[in-house]
């Protein structure tokens, strides 16, 4: 990855459920990260995997006149930047993110800048420094990311699954649809939880739930209803339970900090 890429092309694109991308190839390298939903990724010329799973998180990156399509699992959004770089670029074909979405950022800041040089009829040189600084980190992350692959694939799995549940912890969630779409059974996933975070899939959903519900304690002024539909519980007493079992305090007194005091209204 010595040679940086030039930005052809940059946006995101946000399909519904069964909205497909029919197959097509491009003149350049097309970089798609998937921000939200579950897709499967089609690559015919790919004999070993000619199909794979996309979870938010993942990259996918598909060399010049190569074709590809993807098929809409779920209602689905994703970052998309084509890249004018050489056919024989060793790019990873598919990376993970980390932990803090660096990718992801870098997509954004990348889409942004390519936005705003449109938009301008006269170049502006320092877009175009911020544009190949953007490339480098891009480059490296990437890097990166092939370098990391050493994880097993039950650690994989278990990461896929957790990235799901904290998108979709505001709604109900069912383990055997997280499973389906990950391509395995409930009792692996389980297994897997068991054996990576010595807890459930189900107990990290709802350690998940409660910290948000606690930060929106403390920082706004929502109503308790509010914070529990917001958060994935059931109702404002499922989430007083919740919080008091957490913090010995009802969510009222943990609002306001206090160690005692009336009940929360």
């Amino acid at each position: 990855m010595s040679h940086l890429p030039r930005v052809l092309f940059a946006g995101r694109h946000n399909a519904r459920p069964g909205q497909h991308t029919a197959l097509h190839q491009h003149s350049s390298w097309e970089f798609v990260y998937y921000i939200k939903g579950s897709i499967i990724s089609q690559l015919p010329s790919d004999l070993q995997h000619p199909t794979r799973t996309a979870i938010p998180g993942v990259a996918w990156l598909t060399p010049p006149r190569t074709m590809h399509g993807e098929l809409a699992l779920t209602a689905f959004s994703c970052f998309y930047i084509g890249l004018d770089m050489p056919e024989d670029t060793p790019w990873p074909r598919w990376v993970e993110d980390d932990q803090h979405q660096s990718i992801a950022n870098i997509c954004r800041a990348l889409i942004a800048e390519q936005g705003a040089d449109q938009g301008y009829p006269v170049p502006d040189p320092q877009r175009s420094t911020m544009q190949s600084l953007l490339l480098q980190q891009l480059a490296i992350h990437l890097r990166r990311g092939a370098e990391e692959r050493t994880i097993t694939p039950r650690q994989r799995l278990v990461t896929r699954a957790e990235r799901i549940l904290r998108e979709r912890s505001a709604q109900p969630v069912r383990l055997a649809e997280v499973a389906r779409e990950l391509g395995t059974c409930p009792a692996t996933l389980r297994q897997a939880f068991a054996a990576e975070r010595r807890t459930s899939a189900r107990a990290f959903l709802q350690e998940v739930r409660l910290h948000q519900a606690l930060a929106l304690l403390k920082t706004s002024s929502l109503k308790l209803e509010a914070v529990a539909e917001l958060t994935g519980h059931d109702s404002a007493s499922h989430l007083t339970r919740m919080v008091k079992k957490a913090t010995g305090r009802t969510p009222g007194v943990f609002r306001h900090g206090r160690e005692g005091g009336a009940a929360d209204r």
